[in-house]
């Protein structure tokens, strides 16, 4: 059995932020992510702060054709696959 004094701060409390960046430093992958992995952070950060605060909901839109959108969807599908293969270490 685990002891709540063996697991992570960050496990026992929840962190309330979108910031993903802060995230993967708060569980520890910050340092293993590739460069590409923190370009992907910095781009899906703004996207999800925007979506859950659609204040310039339509600005932000412009910039979504289905290309891009196609991709950042793969992306961060291999970037979820990876993190939970990270985790599981």
């Amino acid at each position: 059995m685990i002891l709540s004094s063996e697991l992570p701060l960050v496990l026992i409390f929840p962190m309330y932020t979108h910031n993903l960046m802060t995230l993967a430093k708060r569980i520890g992958l910050y340092e293993a992510l590739s460069d590409e992995q923190k370009d992907l952070i910095d781009i899906l950060t703004p996207l999800n702060l925007q979506a859950r605060y659609p204040k310039d909901k339509d600005e932000w839109a412009k910039s979504l054709d289905k290309r891009r959108c196609k991709n950042l969807l793969k992306v961060t599908k291999e970037l979820f696959e990876w993190t939970k293969q990270s985790m599981r270490k």
